[in-house]
């Protein structure tokens, strides 16, 4: 039987992967506009426009596998003999892999001269359509003639022929491995292997991150595939000799890995990721969250300056961004709310407890690090999750738990004490909206909560640290009293007028607006010189010399 693959996100692009081409007959997408295009080389067809459904086997992403099946069913459709769920992880075969990776280091020798001493962007982002980055990389290619670019991609689901025609750049695609979903199964050891690994800065690292984010990974897979990371980062790096490195999140131990070669030999590297502000990118010298400039600098970076007309601005980006309800991810669409009103004990407080990813969040391995720069206690969502939900339960609160959607196959939700509301899946701006306090370690849940005009605690450090908008327990003694006294003081006004300067910092100093369309433009346009950068890094170091 053929098969249609539903989404054109990330997961079923990964998911195709581990398919024969030749089996998947298209892509499914409920957004007309994505329709009529092709994703990974296959049409993309709107269900309306699908008469037999009879001869598909369909795949369903299981974070939208129930509102999907009760779409399908009003199709016709028998979800018992054609719907099959798919999730984000995917084996592969060591000799498949090897193949792979053979045919990745003849792609390197091939775009040797076209990609020598140029700007590198390193990662899957370009391939999101919906983040922006497409457009963004070819501005900054049109806008800087004298800037040799080049693209190494993870978006493995596309050739190195597509990759090109899509970016109009020259590009290698790596071993599938670098595809963090994708892990490499019955390999023949090598003890050669775990005498090149641990002898690297990264190397116990990232067996201990794979082995997280991938529980039935032995120790022997996970090095095998650390060692190939480094080999093939390594030889990217003597061949191409890149003037600068750009590439998404330094979170997962490739990039990690990448970031300990271009240390080693004296190369610029930068993050980027979707900014704080739904609409927006970052590009940040140093890392993510509490290591990004922001949170390092928090002092100095609430004192950059802004006018009059800038809080203008600001205060119509907030209003954009409150009544638009644009979030950095698609929301999904179930009962949710009516459940937490269901189950809530009517007349009490709801402190609402926004998970992030562990797995992708700096979180794990739980190292000196993770304290210093992102959780100073906690060593993940649900040992927060289980110590708020008894200070609930002690102090008369209702809990409601919401886990990354990401997460959700990590999370042992079993171990949440029994007065917790767990929601799986849901919009999380109605579940802000009918909170009185919204929790969090790191996630940047805690922006889209104060465009709400709710009250924030921070457990852990991440872009607002120190700016004054938030309410910060940053040691484990001070969560009890912070929740209370934020939930009897509320957003106030002094938060509210903190807030509004700190999104005029940010669309002013450091995030870029990532050319999608919408309503309202806000944050800083495509630069002209690769160095802008490095601007916010220059003021930040400017006033540590000048203090």
């Amino acid at each position: 039987m053929k098969s249609a693959i539903w989404g054109i996100g990330l997961l079923a692009a990964e998911f195709f992967c581990t398919l024969r081409e030749e089996d998947v007959l298209f892509f499914i997408d409920n957004d007309r506009k994505k329709c009529e295009k092709l994703f990974a080389g296959k049409k993309v067809i709107h269900p309306e426009d699908i008469i037999d459904w009879e001869g598909l086997s369909l795949y369903i992403p299981y974070n939208f596998y129930d509102e999907i099946v009760e779409q399908l069913i009003g199709y016709g459709v028998d979800k018992l003999v054609h719907i099959h769920k798919y999730y984000e992880k995917n084996p592969i075969v060591y000799k498949k892999f090897l193949s792979d990776y053979k045919g990745s280091q003849v792609m390197l020798q091939s775009r040797m001269q076209q990609m020598t001493d140029s700007c590198i962007f390193w990662g899957r982002m370009w391939s999101f359509e919906d983040k922006g980055y497409i457009k963004f990389i070819r501005e900054l290619h049109d806008r800087n003639k004298n800037l040799k670019m080049g693209i190494v991609s993870e978006a493995i689901w596309y050739t190195q022929e597509q990759t090109e025609n899509i970016l109009g750049l020259p590009s290698v695609v790596t071993p599938s491995i670098f595809d963090m979903h994708t892990y490499v199964k019955s390999i023949e050891w090598d003890e050669e292997f775990k005498k090149f690994v641990y002898q690297k800065k990264c190397g116990d690292y990232g067996i201990k991150f794979l082995q997280a984010a991938i529980p039935d990974l032995n120790e022997k897979e996970a090095c095998t595939m650390i060692y190939y990371m480094y080999q093939y980062v390594i030889s990217a790096m003597n061949i191409f000799h890149p003037s600068i490195v750009v590439v998404y999140t330094f979170l997962c131990p490739q990039h990690r890995i990448l970031e300990e070669e271009c240390m080693q030999r004296g190369t610029s590297i930068i993050s980027t990721h979707q900014g704080v502000l739904p609409g927006t990118l970052s590009f940040d010298i140093g890392g993510e969250m509490g290591k990004s400039l922001p949170a390092v600098y928090p002092d100095k970076f609430r004192k950059l300056p802004v006018n009059e007309t800038d809080l203008r601005k600001a205060q119509e980006v907030w209003n954009f961004l409150y009544k638009s309800k644009l979030n950095r991810k698609k929301q999904q669409k179930n009962n949710c709310i009516e459940y937490v009103k269901e189950n809530i004990v009517q007349g009490k407080p709801i402190v609402f407890f926004a998970g992030q990813n562990d797995i992708d969040s700096c979180m794990v391995p739980y190292t000196e690090e993770t304290r210093k720069y992102h959780s100073p206690f906690f060593q993940s969502s649900i040992e927060a999750g289980i110590y708020l939900a008894r200070l609930c339960e002690k102090n008369d609160w209702n809990f409601v738990y919401k886990p990354h959607p990401m997460a959700t196959r990590y999370d042992d939700a079993n171990k949440l004490p029994k007065n917790t509301i767990y929601v799986e899946f849901g919009n999380i701006n109605d579940l802000i909206d009918i909170s009185d306090v919204v929790v969090t370690i790191l996630s940047q849940t805690n922006y889209i909560s104060l465009i709400r005009h709710k009250p924030v605690v921070m457990l852990g450090y991440n872009q607002t640290k120190g700016k004054g908008c938030t309410y910060e327990a940053f040691e484990k003694g001070l969560i009890e009293g912070t929740i209370r006294e934020a939930l009897e003081k509320g957003f106030t006004k002094e938060q509210e007028t903190a807030f509004l300067k700190h999104i005029a910092q940010l669309i002013k100093y450091y995030l870029y607006d990532d050319g999608m369309e919408r309503e309202l433009r806000f944050g800083r346009e495509v630069p002209t010189n690769i160095e802008e950068f490095y601007e916010l890094e220059k003021l930040m170091k400017e006033s540590e010399e000048v203090g």
